[in-house]
């Protein structure tokens, strides 16, 4: 295309690599989070999407709590009565297993003191605290951290987006910065 204009943010997103114009390469992600607690979802809607081939018979019992039959055609329908006896064995499990959010807060205060969180968890917060200080000043007010408590990518000794290539998103062309301020 002669007339395609071509932008490039040096600070890759996918990769550290940087590629030449019309450079291909394959990037792909699936799924999200979804929204609301997995064992309220439909119990027909996870067996439609064992039936479609989108989830395996293994994860609707473990994540969603659904039982599912096969049928001798190789479909497979909902058990409702033994769907809604093992999601009321889930809500028993997690019972069992909770705590007082105090308590769950004071633990999580002392993982995050002691930088006690998996590489990614820890390079997705530090690469957030570097977006700006309002975030991480929130963050260290909430957790009430010392002030001299810092999470930085370079210390967590994993490559991070950008730490090869880096600019200014405002020395893209057709950028235009915004300041926010509170109101």
């Amino acid at each position: 295309m002669p007339d395609a204009k071509i932008k490039r943010d040096k600070q890759a997103i996918t990769t550290e690599e940087m590629f030449k114009d019309y450079d291909l390469y394959l990037n792909y992600m699936r799924g999200g989070p979804g929204f609301g607690d997995p064992i309220d979802r439909d119990p027909q809607s996870v067996v439609d999407d064992i039936n479609g081939g989108y989830l395996v018979e293994r994860f609707a019992l473990q994540v969603y709590g659904v039982v599912a039959e096969k049928g001798a055609d190789g479909t497979y329908a909902v058990d409702a009565p033994a769907t809604a006896a093992r999601r009321k064995e889930i809500r028993a499990e997690r019972l069992a297993k909770s705590v007082p959010t105090r308590d769950w807060m004071k633990g999580e205060r002392e993982k995050i003191l002691a930088k006690d969180a998996g590489d990614h968890v820890k390079q997705m917060f530090a690469s957030s605290f570097k977006l700006g200080p309002k975030f991480f000043k929130d963050f260290q007010t909430f957790w009430d951290l010392p002030a001299d408590w810092t999470l930085l990518e370079e210390e967590i000794g994993i490559p991070h987006y950008g730490s090869h290539y880096h600019m200014d998103v405002s020395e893209l062309p057709d950028v235009k910065t915004v300041q926010f301020v509170e109101q």
